[in-house]
């Protein structure tokens, strides 16, 4: 079928299923990617393929290459696994795609490999890779904001960041999700000090746990029905008030009259 070119005549659904049982049956989904790449396979999946021989800082990832690295979260993800297919299955592509991004960025600085960025950079790859193998929009938007922010746990923790940063992320994307796919990304290499990917996320989690935002991310107070309930006419100062009152619930820690009766005098005419 490679060589003859017959993977590019099968439909993405198929192409779809195939990975869904890889990943979700496998104990060792990285041994079927190795295949991939042995048979030349990857060729048709050029977002996996900038990911082999891209180099890595040694002293953060001393198993090898993005690709090395990739495969290692796959199988650690293996680990973490919710007992719910399709999460499940959302979960195990935001790591394959969590370093799509470094190719486009990785560069020696000062002696050492740095790639800047990643993060956002691997948005659009992402969905081009997953385009490539389904239609299902929703399902491509659970993945894209833990692309974006696969970071964001283990930075929070380093950072000592209050309990406003939290919040903040949890406007981002699910953070019971976020720390699985962190950690994931943290074991999934051959680093020593393996402890601290389990307390950087316990830390996060704790936090977000005790605010009830762990899962459906905080809800802002104010919506667009309160400003027209104070006689505001909707137009494109609504998403400036709200925000302005998102920051006063995130920053200021203020009830939802005190938030109104500020923005009755900041914007009210």
């Amino acid at each position: 079928m490679v060589e003859n070119n017959n993977l590019s005549e099968l439909p993405k659904e198929r192409i779809f299923e195939e990975f869904k049982k890889l990943l979700l049956k496998s104990e060792k989904p990285s041994y079927g990617f190795k295949l991939l790449k042995d048979l030349g396979i990857l060729k048709h999946f050029s977002e996996l393929e900038l990911l082999v021989d891209c180099e890595q800082d040694k002293e953060y990832h001393p198993e090898g290459d993005v690709w090395v690295h990739t495969l290692m979260t796959l199988d650690e993800m293996v680990n973490h696994k919710t007992s719910d297919d399709y999460r499940d299955l959302y979960l195990f592509y935001a790591l394959l795609c969590h370093d799509l991004g470094k190719p486009f960025c990785t560069k020696e600085i000062n002696g050492r490999i740095t790639s800047l960025s990643h993060e956002s950079l691997g948005v659009e790859p992402t969905i081009s890779f997953l385009s490539k193998i389904t239609n299902e929009k929703k399902f491509i938007e659970k993945i894209v904001p833990l692309v974006k922010n696969h970071l964001a746990p283990f930075q929070l923790y380093k950072s000592d960041s209050s309990i406003k940063a939290v919040k903040r992320l949890s406007l981002k994307c699910n953070i019971e999700d976020l720390c699985i796919v962190c950690l994931s990304d943290c074991k999934g290499r051959t680093i020593k000090d393996k402890d601290k990917c389990d307390k950087a996320i316990s830390w996060v989690l704790e936090k977000a746990r005790e605010l009830d935002i762990s899962e459906d991310g905080l809800k802002p107070f104010v919506q667009g029905r309160d400003l027209i309930s104070l006689g505001m006419n909707p137009s494109k100062e609504f998403k400036e008030i709200l925000e302005y009152g998102l920051n006063l619930q995130i920053e200021e820690n203020l009830e939802k009259n005190m938030i109104l009766d500020l923005i009755i005098k900041r914007y009210k005419k």
